[in-house]
């Protein structure tokens, strides 16, 4: 099994010490439209917050979230959004999302705002399916993220804001448990042009190279790798990553391909096994589901995760 150090757009970020300045810059100045649409999503969520009813009129949905990097007493976090692309009018989402201290039952206090941004996103003619990725940061713990979303209409009707309430604990990556996260399969895309360094903000999944969005059940042809993404933290000793695909059909489950289990230091290349490709080799067409099994040497503890996937005919 081939292993590669996947380096998210982040780290390299980070490792080049600008991430933390990055965040305490000013926003960009918006566009007219964007003004627009930032005050109609924000009086929308005011009311959310406040526990009034809101809309969801364009399909809002939360789909993941991701630890990627520690920054002090904060964790970056990478997530993913879903709208109905057939409910969007114009071609284009205003997204505007919000991050505050998770509610406590009783408490008065208003919150104070961790976090806070908005953006756009162009949605591909015959779109369907639509997963907009983001990130945010977030004080380790239980977190409330706000989302709202809305699109430009279609110059007749205008489209309500949508927003959506999602808790979200975010952990500690330097001194917490064993843990693994940003653990999907993939299939990477090339940018045309590399990430400068704020594009981040919208493209959080991958390398600076190169799109690397989670995949809920790939099909991949024969003879094509599956693609892994996942990074381990705070472990105490070497970890061993064991891999095996399990076949599903209809008359049960059986163990078709068992890999050879490796040994990380997850210390220094804290990246599990198979973000340059696992090779599929003696697997014939139908559904499968690869389960991993990350073991902390040091600790005993173990880590268990499944993905599902298919191979075609």
């Amino acid at each position: 099994m081939v292993i590669r150090r996947h380096v998210a757009a982040l780290a390299a970020l980070v490792l080049l010490g600008t991430s933390t300045a990055l965040f305490a810059q000013d926003p960009p100045k918006l566009a007219k439209d964007e003004e627009r649409e930032l005050k109609a999503i924000s009086g929308a969520m005011g009311n959310a917050q406040d526990g009034k009813a809101v809309t969801n009129a364009i399909g809002l949905t939360w789909l993941r979230d991701d630890a990627l990097q520690a920054q002090g007493a904060n964790t970056v976090m990478a997530f993913q959004v879903g709208v109905d692309p057939a409910k969007v009018q114009g071609g284009k989402v205003y997204l505007f999302w919000r991050v505050l201290p998770a509610a406590v039952p009783g408490d008065k206090k208003k919150p104070a705002v961790v976090f806070e941004k908005f953006s756009t996103y162009d949605v591909a003619a015959g779109a369907t399916e639509v997963r907009i990725p983001r990130l945010f940061l977030g004080p380790i713990g239980a977190v409330d993220v706000f989302i709202g979303a809305t699109s430009p209409g279609d110059g007749k009707t205008k489209v309500a804001p949508s927003v959506l309430r999602h808790t979200v604990n975010v952990p500690n990556l330097e001194r917490g448990d064993f843990l693994v996260s940003n653990a999907y399969l993939f299939r990477g895309k090339k940018y045309t042009t590399a990430l400068g360094p704020t594009d981040f903000f919208d493209h959080p999944y991958g390398s600076p190279d190169e799109e690397e969005l989670p995949l809920d059940e790939p099909v991949y042809a024969q003879g094509e790798p599956l693609q892994l993404n996942g990074f381990v933290f705070n472990a105490t000793g070497p970890v061993t990553c064991e891999y095996v695909a399990t076949a599903l059909a209809a008359d049960g489950e059986k163990e078709a391909k068992k890999w050879a289990p490796t040994d990380i230091n997850a210390k220094t290349s804290p990246g599990i096994p198979g973000s340059s490709g696992i090779p599929l080799s003696g697997l014939t067409a139908g559904r499968y589901r690869l389960d991993i099994k990350l073991t902390d040497k040091g600790s005993g503890k173990s880590i268990s995760r499944s993905f599902p996937f298919q191979i075609a005919k």
